[in-house]
């Protein structure tokens, strides 16, 4: 007799268990009712969710001995290049070798092409293979129809089974032979149901579960969301190396490591699904002439039309390529699932966040696509679609009659979320916005066609927004220039909006130094803004206020006066007492009388800046650090370094809170803090100050930009002073920028 056997028959001596929870055990029942009793009996035999069916005891079978009762040969691919699944075979284990249930249901779910058929037949195998169902293995492929019939095929072949006539119903034939399983083969027994539909679950599955706990059950299933004694092993895409790993096997590490940028290219299309993967490497694998970039090429122009993705091969054992893969769960969907589905497709590829309001209108739509594995949930609120359930949507959208209201919804949302984005933003909000990043490139590539007309710009403006913010100056210039073209295609030249983005830009300009190139711009904008905008309008206050930095720093002192005095005549008309523009205005014409030596006309606006922006900005805001450190630099001119001191700290604090820790911002704030110091002779605190400035500019903007050379002039001139006077370089030369620094201050010595 087995353990397993054993542990059956003590349970019945025992009587009633308080661990079993009341639950009868059938195999107990037809033991106690004997042999030649025809009894009916209702319970929750298949212990799943707890519905009772009804199954009638019948006579046992004979006893006979058979030969290996397995039929998982049958299953086998030819060619099985089985990668990765360590986890999934862990969690297996441990569902079906730890449970202590009647039958033990282990659903391993994911999308087609997953490979939760091969996961499940290479554990299975390794089961039999370590005698760890001895009773047998029997696999069902459910989606061929008639599963319980294929369990009575099984037991007919197997042990020829002789079923008596009486039993006329599938079920009842079924259950007999788990009734009598074990007189014809001893010890546990391990069902597997290949492909199992969640809704034919009930119909077809659970009459013919088994009531024995001799018997695990382990199912594949597209299906998330079942529940009950029903355990999910949910089945994700393939990591990276382990897509890798899996190509190479068909077309050689040699071939891949030729063309790293196609391979990765062709990895990121079939995204991780290892029937994608498969395919495209038969593929390649039979046409060794073919090289890969061509074939991504041709895959990115095809799609699914392509004929290494149409259809599998005939060793796969998968009877269709990844389109048909995808539309056994698409034909699942109602109406408005499917809408729903088209919707996301049009978003970029990223993981798309929703909102409280998203998430309670499509909550039933998305468990629905959810539970199919076409969408799968990233975190709250956020979703994504795999890459290749992304292009098969946007297909059917393609053919759908309601494409252009979908388009038309989505690129409005995103035009409304990109206005959220202020132009100087903290890390926080940085990070809030960024999701929405590939979404914003989406709709500047795809729907600006159905983007309202008067803001066709919005979507390339938020993104220079957002990198401008960031501190990435290349990156916001690229989006600056689009957001430009887009407003002159679709608006014209003299437009309000046009004067703005070309405003814009010329601030992108300035913060990469390149003044040369942010003059013409910016005379454009103001030309523009003065012929569509009325004459007390902000907006036209933010142009002026733009090109009379640019004047400012050109040294050009009377003419950016003239236009800051105008940009604040119309701020102080038309905007509120404390409004966060009116302080940056302010502060800009206070920063033009401080580099005039106009101390005391500087300091009151930079106070009054103060105070506008302590009332309308957060306590960690930017902006707000950057007024902090223009009146203290203020006073370190006037040597009032007692004054100074504590602002410099906030300003820097706040920079260390809210921007990223190589922004340009922060390099200006530490050097000007690093100046006070090293005009009061504290060289121990001016140094790791200056190194912290000088590495930021460097990384950040580069070693040309005027910034940099400014900054590496001040840490010259400082350690020129520090030195002489008995400073020690220790630090200097632990410096990533030492060689640089010491050839500047050798030249300065020798010249």
């Amino acid at each position: 007799m087995s353990d397993r056997d054993s542990q059956s028959q003590n349970r019945a001596q025992q009587g009633i268990n308080l661990n079993d929870q009341s639950t009868l055990n059938t195999e107990q029942v037809v033991n106690n009712l004997g042999p030649q009793q025809h009894q009916t009996h209702t319970g929750s035999g298949d212990n799943v969710g707890g519905d009772k069916y009804e199954f009638r005891m019948y006579p046992e079978a004979p006893a006979v001995e058979r030969g290996d009762p397995n039929n998982l040969g049958e299953f086998r691919r030819l060619l099985p290049k089985f990668v990765g699944r360590g986890e999934g075979f862990g969690k297996l284990d441990q569902i079906v070798g730890t449970a202590d249930v009647v039958a033990v249901m282990a659903a391993v779910a994911g999308m087609g092409g997953l490979g939760k058929t091969e996961l499940v037949w290479q554990w299975a195998d390794r089961q039999w293979k370590d005698d760890k169902f001895p009773g047998g293995v029997c696999w069902v492929d459910c989606a061929a129809g008639e599963p319980g019939s294929r369990i009575i095929q099984f037991c007919q072949t197997v042990f020829d089974a002789e079923i008596p006539e009486t039993l006329t119903a599938v079920a009842e034939r079924v259950q007999f032979c788990w009734r009598n399983w074990q007189n014809w083969q001893a010890g546990a027994v391990l069902l597997v149901l290949d492909d199992v539909a969640r809704d034919r679950f009930r119909e077809e599955i659970r009459p013919i579960l088994p009531p024995t706990d001799s018997v695990r059950v382990v199912m594949t299933t597209r299906d998330h969301g079942w529940s009950g004694n029903i355990q999910t092993v949910p089945l994700d895409e393939l990591s990276p190396t382990e897509s890798r790993t899996l190509l190479a096997k068909y077309v050689g590490e040699a071939r891949l490591a030729a063309e790293p940028e196609a391979v990765q290219g062709v990895l990121d299309w079939m995204g991780g699904l290892p029937l994608g993967i498969e395919l495209a490497g038969r593929f390649l694998q039979e046409d060794e002439f073919l090289p890969v970039a061509d074939y991504l090429a041709e895959l990115q122009q095809e799609r699914f039309a392509h004929e290494s993705i149409e259809e599998s091969s005939p060793e796969m054992r998968y009877p269709d390529g990844i389109w048909e893969a995808i539309l056994v769960s698409w034909r699942k969907l109602g109406a408005e699932e499917r809408l729903l589905a088209m919707r996301l497709g049009i978003y970029g590829p990223a993981p798309i966040p929703l909102t409280e309001d998203q998430e309670k209108e499509w909550r039933k739509g998305l468990k629905r696509l959810v539970n199919l594995s076409l969408v799968k949930r990233s975190q709250q609120f956020m979703v994504s679609l795999h890459p290749l359930a992304r292009q098969f949507v946007r297909e059917q959208l393609d053919r759908s009659s309601k494409r252009e209201e979908l388009r038309r919804l989505v690129a409005t949302a995103l035009v409304i979320k990109g206005k959220e984005l202020p132009i100087i933003s903290t890390v926080q909000q940085a990070a809030t916005f960024s999701p929405w990043v590939s979404h914003l490139q989406t709709a500047t590539e795809s729907l600006l066609d159905v983007v309202g007309k008067e803001e066709v710009m919005e979507p390339c403006d938020a993104l220079a927004r957002f990198y401008y913010g960031q501190g990435l100056y290349e990156n916001a210039l690229w989006w600056s220039q689009q957001a430009v073209t887009a407003a002159r295609q679709y608006l014209g030249r003299i437009h309000p909006k046009t004067a703005s983005t070309l405003s814009n830009l010329g601030e992108v300009y300035q913060a990469r130094g390149d003044n040369s190139a942010a003059e013409p711009v910016l005379e454009e904008a103001l030309e523009i803004a003065r012929q569509s905008l009325p004459s007390n309008e902000p907006d036209l206050a933010i142009v002026l206020n733009n090109l009379a930095k640019l004047y400012e720093r050109q040294e050009k002192y009377a003419a950016a006066e003239s236009l800051f005095q105008e940009a604040l005549v119309i701020d102080r008309e038309s905007l509120p007492p404390n409004h966060p523009d009116l302080a940056v205005h302010l502060n800009n014409l206070a920063n033009l009388h401080r580099s005039q030596g106009k101390y005391t006309a500087a300091e009151p606006l930079f106070q009054e800046v103060l105070e506008i922006a302590h009332e309308s900005l957060p306590p960690n805001h930017p902006n707000l650090a950057t007024y902090l450190n223009n009146l203290a630099v203020l006073y370190r001119l006037q040597g009032n370094y007692a004054a100074a001191e504590p602002l410099f700290q906030q300003a820097v604090e706040i920079d260390r809170v809210s921007l990223p820790p190589e922004h340009p911002l922060l390099g200006r704030d530490l050097n000007n803090f690093a100046l006070l110091y090293a005009a009061q002779k504290d060289y121990h605190a001016a140094e790791p100050l200056f190194q912290q400035a000088i590495t930021i500019f460097w990384n950040a903007l580069g070693k040309d930009h005027p910034y940099t050379q400014k900054c590496l002039q001040y840490i010259i001139d400082f350690y020129s002073e520090a030195l002489s006077s008995g400073f020690p370089d220790t630090q200097l030369r632990q410096h990533s920028l030492s060689k640089t620094i010491l050839k500047k201050l050798e030249t300065r010595i020798y010249s």
